[in-house]
């Protein structure tokens, strides 16, 4: 199956704002993405984000794809499922060989 009919689940964004030096909360950044299942994490890649402090477990640590090249960067939030996982990481992907494009992201759920 390839990875465009993959992405079956609706997800969205949220990005917080630096207004006058201070952060504020949270807003509804892209809506109408559509996303893979979330998947846990592979934890042999993932030393880097551990070593530089951003991440903090690997226990709730997910990778996921977004259909297309989006305006998604590390901090923003994805919700999907009606649950919020910060994004740590980022990166526009592309299949050799296919005109897909996609956002990989690493997420990491927030647990309150």
């Amino acid at each position: 199956m390839s990875l465009a009919r993959r992405c079956t689940q609706a997800a969205s964004t949220k990005r917080a704002l630096i207004v006058a030096g201070k952060r504020q909360a949270p807003a509804t950044h892209l809506t109408g993405l559509l996303c893979a299942p979330l998947y846990p994490a592979d934890a042999s890649r993932l030393g880097q984000l551990v070593e530089l402090g951003v991440i903090e477990s690997i226990v709730n640590v997910y990778e996921t794809f977004v259909l297309g090249n989006q305006d998604i960067v590390p901090g923003d939030l994805l919700t999907t499922g009606g649950i919020d996982y910060v994004i740590r990481g980022a990166a526009a992907w592309s299949r050799p060989g296919t005109a897909g494009h996609f956002m990989h992201l690493t997420v990491e759920r927030i647990l309150q």
